[in-house]
This record gives structure tokens, C-alpha cells and sequence, in this order.
């Protein structure tokens, strides 16, 4: 059974969403250790991924704007 675009783009979305609750636990946590490249790779991938969510708002409603 082979997974269609569409659902290979929400797994790696999925996994994205889980990398970046590891990096909110990671900052949130008693030890506050965000020193080992894994942490760090997890902080990066939630900051960027925040940064995405953002654009792509912000681009849709340009977008529902320029039509209107």
C-alpha cells in the first residue's frame, strides 16, 4: 500500500508538530538543557516551523484581500 502525496505531507507534518513539542519540553523542563545538538536541531525546527505557520496566514489572507 503506497500513501498518497497528501498523506506523506501530513507525516512529515506530524513529525514536524512532534520535534517541535520536544523542543517546548526541552525549555520547559527543570533541567533547561538545550546544549545537545538534538535539542538544538528540535529548538531550530520550532522556530522555523512557527515562522512557516505565520507566513502561510499571512499569505492567505493577502491572498482573501487582493480578491476581495
Amino acid at each position: 500500500m503506497s500513501l498518497t502525496p497528501e498523506q506523506l505531507d501530513a507525516i512529515n507534518r506530524m513529525d514536524e508538530i512532534a520535534a517541535c513539542w520536544r523542543a517546548i519540553s526541552n525549555l520547559m523542563g527543570p533541567d533547561l538543557d538545550i546544549s545537545t545538538p538534538e535539542s538544538r536541531d528540535d529548538l531550530a525546527l520550532l522556530t522555523g516551523f512557527l515562522n512557516n505557520e505565520y507566513e502561510a496566514a499571512r499569505s492567505g489572507l493577502e491572498s482573501q484581500k487582493q480578491a476581495a
